[in-house]
């Protein structure tokens, strides 16, 4: 997991896909649930360059740049291209998250790519 004030949303674009994690602090029982999911699904992330951003217990630029109250529990998948892609307000399993993926142009580009290359 990254803290969002180590890292630039701009900085991951054309190289990853980001879920980004807003909750209102680490104590947020939905926060531990979808890091837990995460964690158990590692090798799928790292496979779909898929990284993970958190912006916790503030009102930081995500949640500005979103409208997302810092009070709220967000999920948010931010594409290669830098855009977000979908946004869920409660914890999503890694399965959503990968079909989801699974289903974009770029990555049915990149899965061609491997079957070919």
């Amino acid at each position: 997991m990254i803290a969002f004030a180590e890292a630039d949303l701009a900085s991951y674009k054309w190289k990853n896909r980001v879920l980004v994690i807003l909750a209102p602090s680490d104590n947020d029982l939905q926060l531990k649930e979808q890091r837990a999911s995460a964690a158990a699904s590692a090798a799928g992330f790292s496979e779909r360059d898929l990284i993970v951003v958190t912006e916790i217990g503030v009102e930081g630029p995500i949640h500005r740049k979103f409208g997302i109250r810092q009070s709220d529990f967000q999920v948010l998948l931010i594409g290669k291209d830098g855009h977000s892609a979908l946004q869920w307000p409660k914890p999503v399993t890694s399965e959503v998250i990968f079909s989801a993926i699974d289903r974009m142009p770029m990555r049915r580009d990149e899965i061609s790519k491997q079957k070919n290359g």
